[in-house]
């Protein structure tokens, strides 16, 4: 269940989820942009939304990253 705070962060219709997400995945993707502990929690923000939310609204925002963003973090979440 996506909690008050998360609609808030996502935005109405979840449509800061896809700028997040590139940002995360920018920052997962990158050379020493993230601490260890800092890349961790990312990692399991994702996961978390993987877990929640609708697999639309997944492919959706997964399809708006680079096709190199996309491989690398199927790589990071698998």
């Amino acid at each position: 269940m996506v909690e008050r705070q998360d609609t808030e962060l996502l935005g109405p219709n979840n449509q800061y989820l896809p700028k997040i997400v590139a940002v995360f995945a920018e920052v997962l993707c990158g050379k020493d942009l993230a601490t260890e502990q800092t890349a961790s929690r990312m990692v399991n923000l994702l996961r978390q939304l993987q877990q929640t939310l609708p697999p639309a609204i997944l492919a959706s925002t997964w399809s708006s990253l680079q096709p190199q963003q996309q491989l690398a973090l199927q790589s990071i979440l698998s």
